[in-house]
């Protein structure tokens, strides 16, 4: 199973003002306590997920469309260009193409070296810290999908991996290790990213990953500067979310908390809030212009 945007450990340890031994009541054992943490995380990411119209944690995607067209237009130069329905593009896995009046298509691959998707280099070294960039587009060499057959005279499938890697490391990791057991290996390959963990957070480098997606393991560029303790029941965070979507993560995350009555809570000095649960309107708002830049436009 996948780890939400936010954890319970990084909920708790955020400032929200939220007395969280009181949630769900002020009798629940810890164990109630953690259940009721971890469910709320999981409405945030889903919450997150919804407005934005898109996972934004990696995916692999596959998509079809006809060109020439409104999604796949052709360059003056030749190139074909892909304009996928999600971003951002990592990489693109493989592709292949058909004229579009066979039935069933005649599909023939297209190489992987006549493809690449552009401007994705912008995940290189720490995605986390940039904001909401990167392309949905995936350039095609000439010779595949041209104007010859006229308007919409090709079908092109196209699989891609898209969005922002993120795990969780579902096993403890000594100091200097170069492996990690995560839950998603999905997009990891090749990228920097953050292991949050209170103040042994650090930024490692993905070399790469024994699976292209689902669990595995990730193999480090250099070993890591902390021990990291972790569980599959309380797995760390190892991400490249830009920090503006965990932040909306905790602003919803508190937002959510407050509005189901939970009792003991206050709201402190977080921007756009107040004391006790007339600020949380405003936690919500927070959220969703945080979340606005990230969002898939139909």
């Amino acid at each position: 199973m996948a780890t939400p945007y936010i954890t319970p450990d990084i909920l708790i340890n955020a400032p929200t003002g939220i007395s969280w031994e009181t949630v769900p009541n002020y009798d629940s054992t810890p164990e109630e306590q953690l259940a009721e943490q971890t469910n709320i995380c999981w409405r945030t990411t889903h919450f997150i997920d919804s407005y934005c119209n898109q996972p934004l944690r990696a995916t692999i995607d596959t998509e079809e469309s006809l060109g020439p067209d409104f999604r796949i237009t052709i360059d003056n130069n030749g190139n074909a260009r892909f304009v996928t329905s999600r971003w951002p593009v990592i990489s693109v896995v493989g592709a292949q193409y058909s004229p579009s009046f066979t039935v069933p298509p005649t599909w023939q691959a297209i190489p992987a070296n006549y493809m690449y998707a552009e401007n994705a280099s912008y995940v290189d070294g720490g995605v986390s810290n940039t904001g909401a960039t990167g392309s949905a587009d995936v350039i095609i060499a000439p010779g595949y999908v041209s104007w010859q057959n006229g308007r919409r005279g090709f079908r092109v499938q196209l699989t891609y991996i898209n969005g922002y890697p993120h795990a969780g490391i579902v096993a403890s990791a000594l100091k200097g290790t170069t492996s990690l057991s995560v839950d998603d290996c999905t997009g990891m390959a090749g990228m920097s990213m953050t292991i949050y963990d209170g103040a042994n957070t650090e930024v490692v480098s993905v070399a790469s990953t024994s699976t292209t997606s689902g669990p595995g393991t990730a193999t480090l560029a250099t070993g890591t500067q902390y021990a990291h303790v972790a569980s599959e029941q309380a797995p760390l965070v190892i991400s490249s979310l830009p920090s503006s979507i965990q932040q909306a993560a905790i602003f919803y995350a508190t937002y959510i908390t407050l509005t189901r009555g939970a009792t003991a809570t206050t709201v402190q000095g977080m921007p756009g809030s107040m004391s006790g649960g007339g600020g949380s309107k405003m936690l919500y708002d927070d959220a969703k212009g945080l979340l606005k830049p990230y969002r898939r436009v139909f």
